[in-house]
Formats: structure tokens, sequence, C-alpha cells
């Protein structure tokens, strides 16, 4: 829905509703700034005044706007909330220099102490975020969870299954190959660090097959570095 303020859509089959979404035409650290404000406000309002029944909303952040409308409406209807702490925000922004007003980093940190102080539950994917979550003023439970794959679902491919793939689309079945999947962006795909080991691995270019999966404002002057 982008740049549409005023759509919303439900997947019956699912059970999964699509809030409208501001979408900027150029990505721009403004511009996502928007998007995250626009979620924020349509979410807000659509949980608060929604006849759905539930008894638990779980939210996860970054971005800590979208965690911030859960846990203020869990509040409001008197329900509990679980939040899930991807990254710790804004600590990270500032370290990687994508956050440096004074007043913005302030009113971050409020809102993510407050999130972290309200909450019922609080799921980490690390045991390093325990103690820093703890001095935002956590008084709940946290729990870790560690990122990792069903291996139910997912398990490694046989030897000949990787051949065919390769073949597939035409890489080297000689090389090792290096993948990269994400974004081209600012802050913290730092691909500028990536396109530096590149050039200093250029001696193994023989035994490297390189792969990169994404898009984003930073890709072009990637591919120039490269």
């Amino acid at each position: 829905f982008r740049r549409v303020l005023f759509r919303s859509k439900f997947d019956r089959e699912n059970n999964v509703v699509y809030l409208p979404l501001y979408l900027p035409s150029k990505h721009s650290l403004i511009g996502r700034g928007l998007t995250y404000i626009s979620y924020f406000l349509v979410s807000f309002f659509y949980v608060l005044f929604d006849s759905f029944r539930y008894d638990v909303i779980l939210t996860s952040s970054p971005p800590v706007t979208t965690s911030l409308a859960a846990v203020i409406v869990a509040k409001l209807r008197r329900k509990k909330v679980v939040l899930d702490i991807r990254d710790l925000w804004p600590d990270i922004g500032i370290e990687l220099g994508i956050i440096r007003n004074s007043f913005i980093i302030y009113l971050l940190r409020k809102i993510v102490n407050f999130q972290v102080r309200k909450a019922n539950k609080i799921v980490v994917p690390l045991e390093s975020f325990v103690e820093t979550i703890k001095d935002k003023g956590a008084k709940s439970e946290i729990r870790i969870i560690f990122n990792g794959a069903d291996t139910s679902i997912y398990s490694p491919l046989s030897e000949s299954e990787k051949i065919e793939i390769r073949n597939k689309y035409s890489l080297p079945l000689e090389k090792k190959i290096a993948v990269y999947f994400g974004f081209f962006n600012f802050g913290m795909n730092d691909v500028d660090t990536l396109a530096t080991a590149i050039e200093k691995t250029a001696e193994k270019k023989d035994a490297l097959h390189y792969l990169f999966i994404g898009d984003g404002v930073k890709r072009k002057e990637f591919e120039e570095k490269i």
C-alpha cells in the first residue's frame, strides 16, 4: 500500500490483517522515520478500537515505534504484552553513528525504557542482551530464545543436490561460495566494511566466489567499489 494512508486488507484464510503503511519513493533516514511513525499511528488506533478479542499481545522491536504502540494498547486494554527484542536500540544506532541528535537519543531511550518496564515478558536472542535490558529498567522475566532453524523442515543438502543448485544458478563447482543476503543501505548493513573485506581477500579470488542478494540505496556504490 505504497503511500496509501486509508486502506487495509483482511486475509480471511490466514486470519491476518494488512494495515496501510507510508513508504517513500526514495530511501532516506527521514523517510524511514516517517514510515515507522505512520505504522505506529495506524496500528495503535486499529488495535485500540478494533472489536477483535485477545489475551496477549506479541510485539517485536526494532523499530521501537511498533512495539511502543503494542505496549500502550496492552496497558489501555489491560492485557499482557510479550516484548521480543531483536536489537538494542538506540544503543546500536548511536554506535553506528546513525543517530547523533541528543534530543532524539533522549526520546528513544525514554521510549525503550518505558517498554521494557511495562512488558510482562521479554524475549531476547543473546545472553549478552540480558544485563543491558535490566539496566534499562526491566523487572519482568527475560527469556533467551536463540535464533535457529527447525531441522525437521530444513536439513543439509546432499552433494548431488548442491551440484544441481550450483549448475542451475551458474555457480562455480570448484570454489567456496560466500553469500551476503540483505539490504544495501545505511547503518547496520555495513556494506562499506563488506567491500573492504572483499578487497583484502582479492588474493583468494581463485578459491572464493561471492554471491550478493538484495537491494538498497548503496547497492550501486557497493558495486563500483568491488
